[in-house]
Order: C-alpha cells, then sequence, then structure tokens
C-alpha cells in the first residue's frame, strides 16, 4: 500500500515531493522503513532510464525533507534522524500555516480563548482571581493569533531601537495598570489591596505586550504606526468612530419612547455634571484596553479582514468576522450568568452584533485600514451600552437605528464589491516561502 501510495502521488500529483512527504511522515517509523526498502529494491531489481525509475529515486532521496531519513553510504542502511525529523515537523506547520493565514487565525483563536474559558467561570462567578492573568490572556486571543501568525510566517520586522521598544512596553503597561486600578476602585467599587494591585499588574502584561507589538515591533497593524505620526490625518474618523454607534443608541430611547415605551433616561445615570464626563472616559479607556481595542479589533479587524478583503467583498468580510465573533464570546457569557441555552439568545446576539460588524468595517475602510479607528468604534459603542439607561431596551429597538445604518453604508458603499487590491484595508496574503529540505 505504501508504494501503491507513493507511485500514485508521483504519478497524479503536481506536488510530488510534499504529497508524498506528508504521508510518509505520517507512517510510523517501521512503516516508513518497509516503505523506503521497497522502493529500493523495486529500483534495484527493475532498474529503468525511463521518468518513472527517476521519479522513485528522487522520492527515495528526498522524502525525509531536513533529513529525517539519513543514508549510510558504506553499508547502504538509513538511520532515523530525531532532530531533523522535529525541524521537519516544524517546517511542515510553518508551511501550512503560512499557506492557509485566515484558517490558522481563527484556529489560534479559539485555541486561545476557548481553551481557558475555564478561567472565566473561575475567576466571575467563583472569585478565583489568582486566575485572572489567564481571563486576560483568553481575551485577547485574536491579537495574539495575528501575532503568532505574523512571527511563525516571518511577516514581522526586527526593532532596531530596542531600549525604545522596552520603555514604550513598559509606558503602555504602567498606563493599563493604572486604568485597570482606577476604574476597579472608581466606577466597580473595589476595595483597594496589595494582593488587588499585585494581581491586576500581572493580568495586564498581555495588553502592554499586544499594544507595544502593535505599535513598535510587529506589522500586523502597521498602520498604527502611522497613526501615531499622523494623527490629523484621521482626526475626523476617529471623532465620528467616537460618536457614531453610541449616537445610533440613543436614537433607539426615542424610538422606544414614540413606541410607547418610556425609559427613565437621567435618573439611572451613575452620575451627573463633570463626574459623569470624567465616568465615560474613564469607561471609553478600559473597554479601549480591556479589549475592544487591543485584544480583539488588533485581531478581528487588524489583522483577518484585510485578508478576507484580498478574496471577497467588505460586506461578505464582515459578516463571516461576525460568524466567528459571537461565539468566541462563549465562556464569557456563560460566566456572566446569560442563558446560552437558548436558540433566541443566539438569534439576538447575531442580530446585534452583525450591523455593529459591518458599521466597524465600514469605518475601518473609510479610514483606510487604521486599527485605532475601529478600536475606537468599538470601544465607544460598549462605553455607551454600559450606561445602565440601556440595560432594560428591548433588543429590537436597539437593532432598528444600527440596521438603519448599515443598509445606507452598504448602498451607498456598494459593500458588496471588493475593494481595488491596492487599497490600503487590502492586505496580500503572504506568499508561500521556498522551504528547502
Amino acid at each position: 500500500m505504501e508504494l501503491l501510495s507513493a507511485t500514485f502521488s508521483l504519478l497524479f500529483h503536481p506536488l510530488t515531493r510534499y504529497s508524498c512527504g506528508w504521508f510518509y511522515y505520517n507512517c510510523s517509523i517501521d512503516n516508513q522503513m518497509m516503505m523506503v526498502n521497497k522502493m529500493k529494491n523495486h529500483i534495484q531489481s527493475k532498474p529503468s532510464p525511463g521518468e518513472f525509475s527517476k521519479g522513485m529515486k528522487y522520492i527515495l532521496i528526498n522524502i525525509p525533507t531536513g533529513g529525517r531519513l539519513h543514508k549510510n553510504h558504506s553499508n547502504g542502511s538509513h538511520h532515523i534522524n530525531p532532530k531533523a525529523n522535529m525541524e521537519s515537523q516544524i517546517q511542515i506547520l510553518v508551511r501550512w500555516i503560512t499557506k492557509h493565514q485566515i484558517v490558522s487565525f481563527f484556529l489560534i483563536t479559539f485555541v486561545i480563548t476557548w481553551g481557558l474559558g475555564f478561567s472565566f467561570w473561575a475567576v466571575f462567578r467563583e472569585g478565583r482571581m489568582l486566575l485572572a492573568p489567564l481571563v486576560f490572556l483568553a481575551t485577547c486571543g485574536p491579537a495574539l493569533a495575528g501575532i503568532i501568525i505574523n512571527i511563525v510566517t516571518g511577516s514581522h520586522h526586527t526593532v532596531e531601537h530596542r531600549l525604545v521598544s522596552w520603555g514604550v512596553f513598559l509606558g503602555i503597561w504602567i498606563f493599563v495598570v493604572a486604568i485597570f486600578i482606577a476604574h476597579s476602585i472608581i466606577i466597580n467599587g473595589a476595595p483597594v489591596s496589595l494582593r488587588m494591585i499585585g494581581v491586576i499588574v500581572i493580568s495586564t502584561l498581555p495588553v502592554a505586550f499586544i499594544t507595544s507589538m502593535t505599535y513598535t515591533r510587529s506589522p500586523i497593524c502597521g498602520r498604527f504606526q502611522q497613526q501615531l505620526t499622523r494623527i490629523r490625518d484621521i482626526l475626523g474618523w476617529i471623532v465620528l468612530s467616537l460618536l457614531l454607534l453610541p449616537g445610533l443608541s440613543l436614537i433607539s430611547i426615542i424610538i422606544s419612547s414614540i413606541l410607547g415605551r418610556p425609559l427613565s433616561f437621567l435618573s439611572n445615570l451613575p452620575t451627573t455634571g463633570i463626574s459623569l464626563l470624567g465616568w465615560i472616559a474613564l469607561e471609553f479607556l478600559y473597554q479601549f484596553y480591556f479589549f475592544n481595542g487591543t485584544g480583539e479589533e488588533v485581531g478581528w479587524r487588524g489583522f483577518v479582514l484585510p485578508r478576507l478583503q484580498m478574496y471577497t467583498s467588505p460586506l461578505v468580510a464582515s459578516l463571516l468576522i461576525s460568524l466567528f465573533w459571537v461565539p468566541w464570546h462563549l465562556f464569557l457569557w456563560l460566566a456572566e450568568g446569560r442563558v446560552i441555552q437558548t436558540v433566541s439568545f443566539w438569534a439576538w446576539s447575531y442580530l446585534l452584533h452583525v450591523p455593529s460588524g459591518v458599521t466597524i468595517c465600514w469605518l475601518f475602510n473609510r479610514s483606510h485600514g487604521r486599527v485605532l479607528v475601529a478600536g475606537t468604534a468599538h470601544a465607544a459603542d460598549n462605553t455607551a451600552l454600559a450606561l445602565p439607561m440601556f440595560g432594560n431596551l428591548d433588543p429590537l429597538v436597539l437593532c432598528l437605528p444600527y440596521y438603519a445604518f448599515s443598509a445606507v453604508i452598504v448602498f451607498m458603499d456598494r459593500m458588496w464589491k471588493k475593494l481595488p487590491i491596492d487599497h490600503p484595508a487590502v492586505d496580500k496574503t503572504v506568499e508561500l516561502p521556498n522551504i528547502e529540505g
């Protein structure tokens, strides 16, 4: 069977070396030796100058990419090289990830987030705060997946000024620690303790790492560096992203009042006056760094959306992201006590996320692929929905202005059509590297 499989691949598969190599590597060592010996005996007993014999010799010599099987020329025997075997398996994995970056992104994202999903329940329901760093890692799954793929495929660049890079990392780390502590004390009313501060310091490491990688080390969102140096070019889009989705949420309150479902607008606010502005600013910074603008949007819009738009339209790309975006929240929603066992819960979740995804995609493309704009819109939306006055709002009423605006931008920008290949929000998938054995 081994000989038959190798022959079939030789005659009919255009990538003989790799198809036979896959079969070879997935055999046990005994079967590998048997396969090689059969090929060797076949060639020696029936030598032929034709392409078949040459092809069999090529397989015999080249299947062990990286040197998994070595020939002893003194006695003609073969031996296994474990180190080369491991290197070859890594090469195959790198090649597959490089060629299938979109699929790899979703796989790695869910492996990270769902693999650490138990930590959400442990922290939120059982109060085991020492597991909080795992919650932060899980929530940063999309961004970490993009960074991992960039590093594995060699798409990142080397930082020349490492001292500056580490300085940025430490500065961001101190900043996000301060934001989280302030949010815990002012908004959540949590008591201050050395244990709490220690947990926060450790937990915020992934956020500081992602932000520093995004801005200084990796081109996952190479646009971020442009945002730092040319912020004036997108200032209008940042302002729009701050106001757009919260504005749609406020319109839903007006619609609710027109339909005879008035809400106590002012009485439900957490505070008033200048204190309310401070509350909103702190909540927005918290939402942006934990984790809308870092852990999520760096991956969803910064990494995978430009790659999807290489192959399909913005509308289809945003719908595909929403398809995975909703179930990605599974363990978080379970720990929050949502009724995830019902079909209606998932139907409403998709109904609420789809127009938000389309709008954020539109902002991203209109701002020429600026992830900062997408992250700002996401954080602003969640900041608005964190206000108590939206707690009892009918989901159907909340959806109406979102879908109305989505319909306008879809038709206005013809989002069912692919973007030009040279559009800044379209990233061409990295070409398959030539990994030689």
